[in-house]
């Protein structure tokens, strides 16, 4: 275990451009992508907005699930997802979404 914790220490100091949090590191590792809302990218961002980024609701927003459908989303909850999805999905039945600011260049 020493010498791991050697060697990314090594890699921080030749690679400045490293992450340096637990959560980056941990997705660097994992190869999360950018635009995923949690961890398992069961939620993507979509212009700013997050939207379901798997199955037959892939593409539309959570917000309009907890308008037109909101008993997929108490299914959902019920099932066996990550906490990190369970809890956006017991917002939006709250009637809070995950917002993201987009970046303007």
């Amino acid at each position: 275990m020493l010498a791991t914790l050697e060697v990314l220490a090594g890699q921080f100091r030749r690679y400045d451009t490293l992450p340096t949090s637990l959560a980056e590191l941990t997705d660097l590792a994992r190869g999360r992508n950018h635009d995923w809302v949690d961890p398992d990218g069961r939620f993507i961002w979509v212009d700013g907005v997050a939207c379901f980024g798997f199955g037959k609701h892939n593409g539309r927003t959570v917000a309009d699930l907890q308008a037109n459908e909101p008993d997929y989303l108490d299914w959902m909850a019920a099932a066996d997802f990550s906490e990190a999805v369970t809890e956006i999905i017991r917002a939006a039945r709250a009637g809070i979404f995950p917002t993201r600011e987009i970046e303007v260049v």
